[in-house]
């Protein structure tokens, strides 16, 4: 219910901590970015969440508008990134905002509204280098659930702007890939 208030985009990543549900959000502007989060419970039925309260870089409160950027996040801040927990450390994956670049990162918290640090580049994509085709990729996901061997899956997507070239020249334009990236990577 207070996704766009304050300019705050939420929903883009959920983290359940049993009894709290984190929700993450994006904040952008003309040449900024952040990342922001507010919590909620759910109710005794598991259906609805409510006492929502947001971050404002100190402490939780429940005014929507005082919610602050994350600190530690030196990237711009995508429309969808993950947060999720690995043992005791969690962790943020995203790919860079701008479309060009291709690069992803992550980071570390000893909380899930951090501050974040550790930021690791883990895997810059090659897709956007086809310039003939417009390509370009964006939103790397993890997905640990599937974590095999002490890899983490990571996905991203690609696309072009000249859209028929999707359909015309080569459907894996607009396909999801999958990479592993070690977790020893993340977490070192």
């Amino acid at each position: 219910p207070y996704s766009n208030i304050n300019n705050v985009h939420y929903g883009h990543s959920i983290l359940d901590e049993g009894d709290t549900i984190y929700i993450y959000g994006s904040w952008n502007a003309k040449d900024t970015t952040s990342m922001h989060v507010s919590k909620a419970k759910l109710n005794n039925k598991n259906d609805t969440m409510e006492e929502f309260e947001f971050y404002n870089g100190n402490t939780w409160v429940i005014n929507p508008l005082q919610s602050a950027p994350l600190e530690g996040i030196k990237q711009a801040v995508p429309e969808q990134f993950s947060v999720f927990k690995q043992e005791d450390i969690y962790v943020l994956i995203l790919q860079a905002r701008e479309l060009g670049n291709g690069n992803i990162y992550s980071y570390i918290s000893d909380t899930p509204w951090g501050p974040w640090r550790n930021e690791k580049l883990l895997y810059q994509t090659t897709e956007q280098e086809n310039i003939n085709d417009q390509i370009f990729t964006y939103n790397a996901m993890a997905h640990p659930q599937y974590t095999t061997d002490g890899k983490l899956l990571v996905s991203y997507c690609i696309n072009s702007f000249d859209v028929p070239k999707i359909h015309e020249v080569n459907t894996d334009y607009y396909r999801p890939k999958f990479i592993w990236v070690p977790l020893e990577m993340i977490l070192e």
